[in-house]
């Protein structure tokens, strides 16, 4: 089974998205398939869902670029709400609407994000822990994701990993990304 990893494309004006650049160095990589997802309200969901749908993984880490974020962030919560600061790729603006309606307010990933975060630091790494992944689109692919996997009743771990915006040696930040990643893979896909 492979392990799915995914980025999404530069949006709101900016030429490079760190998680894609991450997406594209973990590509053929043995046992993990890595993708880009668009960043789009309406083009995420179903391109990640299909995603999900065609590897079948047996874990899925998905990344994100937060402008604020000094560094790594797992995200425990994803929100059944779509409120944007700015468009999508798109032009799309969502304003305080629900992803899926009559769905649950919060999703939480059934990924120990304490746990995790201790384990990380044993092998060298320091993350945060944000309680929710905002309301762009990085929420609304996460919080699509959790809500197919809790209705299939799928135990797969899904785990959402928001990361700076690195405009200082982005080379160095992707190579210390790719190490987190294979330890995240290590340390979750046992799980799985």
């Amino acid at each position: 089974m492979a392990i799915l990893v995914t980025g999404f494309e530069p949006f709101g004006g900016a030429d490079i998205n760190p998680s894609a650049d991450l997406a594209r160095a973990l590509s053929g990589t043995v046992d993990v398939a890595a993708e880009i997802l668009p960043t789009s309200f309406f083009g995420s969901g179903p391109r990640l869902l299909s995603l999900m749908d065609q590897y079948r993984p047996s874990l899925i880490l998905m990344f994100g670029v937060h402008e604020e974020a000094v560094r790594p962030r797992l995200e425990r919560v994803a929100l059944n709400f779509d409120h944007a600061e700015i468009a999508d790729n798109d032009g799309d603006q969502r304003q305080s609407c629900p992803i899926r309606d009559g769905a649950a307010l919060a999703l939480e990933t059934s990924v120990n994000v304490a746990a995790t975060r201790e384990a990380l630091a044993a092998r060298g790494h320091t993350v945060d822990i944000s309680h929710h992944a905002g309301t762009y689109v990085c929420n609304h692919a996460y919080y699509m994701a959790l809500d197919y996997l809790a209705r299939s009743k799928s135990k797969t771990p899904c785990l959402f990993i928001h990361i700076p915006a690195f405009k200082d040696k982005p080379g160095e930040e992707i190579a210390s990304l790719t190490r987190l990643t294979a330890d995240l893979v290590s340390l979750l896909g046992a799980r799985a």
